[in-house]
């Protein structure tokens, strides 16, 4: 009996930790929601010399259990995610996977971030993927 006892607290506390790692335990278990993948731009310069606008794309593979509300994209100038900072916000749909912006948006030489994550709903959401370029016109 008492063996039988042990043998339940080790497996309750594996099971603790084992969620603990993984985001915590949900109504239904765990349910870690992945960052989505950033294509481009994912390199130190965008160069949209004689462009009308800048393509920002993501990989569509990644996903949660459940379905994916929308994307939360947003751009900032400079390197700092703060609210002073941020110039563009959108709540991309969720079938969308690229977002095209104004050229006239950026100015040549200036730095600029931008960030997405994956929204399931209000207590799931995944970390925030990020670069940080510098614009050439």
């Amino acid at each position: 009996m008492r063996i039988a006892v042990v043998f339940f607290c080790v497996i309750c506390l594996y099971a603790t930790g084992a969620s603990a790692m993984h985001g915590g335990l949900g109504r239904f278990g765990t349910d870690r929601v992945p960052q989505p993948v950033l294509i481009s731009p994912v390199k130190d310069t965008a160069d949209i010399t004689g462009k009308d606008s800048l393509e920002f794309k993501w990989s569509s593979h990644e996903s949660a259990n459940g379905f994916r509300k929308y994307y939360d994209f947003r751009l900032y100038a400079g390197t700092n995610w703060v609210q002073s900072a941020l110039i563009y916000k959108e709540q991309v749909d969720s079938q969308q996977y690229m977002k095209s912006l104004p050229a006239n948006m950026f100015e040549n030489g200036k730095t600029y971030t931008w960030t997405l994550r994956q929204v399931y709903d209000v207590s799931r959401k995944s970390d925030r993927s990020y670069n940080t370029f510098k614009v050439i016109k």
